[in-house]
């Protein structure tokens, strides 16, 4: 064992039996910012702590150094093993379902592991869609602890759910009010290109913050807290979108949203060209939006979905949580019996 790792050891009073599971290891390096107000080690490892360990070796670094704002490590493994992988993605879910019940659902899917690659098995696209909204997060923690350049890809193994979900987006329930409500019985109807008539979507074209609809004066509802349908204003980030278009010239919009404690879908309809160009150049990736719109259940993803009425640009800033109590929270676990359950 290098000497530095040992004193390391040493320092945070790490249970000297112990010992053996840093028998190779070293610091290549600790890095702080300018403040001296954070740091990260950088150890190279034989093979990669067993979970418990890595938990108990995390907790007592953070607790030794806890005049400092943030204390990170950085593994570098030199021999790794699928095992590891799988109880470290378990890991990162519990912490992850500590935020959202939702997320900690998804902590037994199968994982197909290869040489630099992990293949996540979804049932369905519902969570595809939440595994996508932490995907950055979760290739950040396998690069902290060690599996660095580790591709992480999503497969969704429900294919007839699928093949059901692509024939109801092309047999699309449009809303009413998209419906033209009068029909004269008496003369043959005039082709329009399959087009239909409703009022516009866009209410006022020189109001940059209005993408649809009126301003939202309200507040918003966390994600986490729609659990039922009706009428919901939310503020969430788009990271997903796809655009379809049916025989009809009618485009559906499906954008993928999360403000992190959560996601939906939302659907938008659009059967006027301009407007859609309008729209779709102002739903960007990565952008903060306020919606309001009625929430229901989709009967194939059985998950929430929103149609918004109304969509305004959002000003969103991003806080950064730090821990700055006297004592550190400490999260500890009981493996009994019933663990499994």
């Amino acid at each position: 064992m290098q000497q530095y790792m040992e004193t390391l050891l040493k320092k945070i009073n790490y249970p000297t039996n112990k010992y053996d599971n840093f028998k190779n290891a070293k610091i290549d390096k600790i890095v702080g910012n300018k403040e001296k107000t954070k740091y990260k080690f950088y150890i190279t490892i034989d093979k990669m702590l067993d979970v418990m360990d890595y938990v108990e070796f995390e907790h007592l670094i953070k607790l030794n150094f806890n005049n400092f704002k943030s204390i990170d490590i950085c593994f570098n493994v030199l021999n790794k093993n699928k095992m590891d992988i799988r109880n470290y993605y378990k890991l990162f879910m519990k912490r992850m379902g500590e935020e959202s019940k939702l997320m900690a659902s998804l902590e037994n899917l199968f994982l197909n592991i290869g040489e630099d690659e992990i293949i996540i098995d979804v049932e369905n696209y519902a969570q595809k869609l939440r595994i996508e909204s932490i995907l950055e997060n979760l290739i950040k923690f396998f690069t902290k602890v060690g599996y660095e350049n580790m591709k992480i890809s999503i497969k969704v193994t429900n294919d007839s759910e699928i093949e059901n979900e692509i024939k109801q987006d092309l047999k699309i329930e449009v809303p009413k009010n998209i419906l033209e409500k009068k029909q004269e019985v008496a003369e043959p109807k005039k082709w329009t290109g399959g087009r239909t008539k409703r009022g516009p979507l866009i209410v006022d074209a020189e109001n940059e913050e209005l993408v649809i609809g009126n301003k939202i004066e309200e507040n918003p509802v966390r994600l986490d807290t729609v659990s039922m349908a009706g009428t919901f204003i939310i503020e969430a980030e788009i990271f997903g979108k796809d655009v379809l278009e049916t025989r009809t010239g009618l485009r559906i919009i499906t954008l993928k949203l999360t403000d992190y404690t959560d996601s939906i879908y939302g659907k938008i309809f659009v059967n006027d060209e301009e407007e859609f160009n309008i729209i779709d150049k102002k739903l960007k990736q990565g952008k903060w939006f306020r919606l309001k719109g009625q929430v229901k259940n989709d009967d194939y993803s059985k998950e929430l979905t929103i149609t918004p009425s109304d969509i305004n640009i959002a000003k969103h800033e991003t806080v950064e949580r730090i821990d700055d109590a006297p004592i550190k929270r400490v999260e500890l676990h009981a493996h009994t019996m019933m663990s499994q359950m």
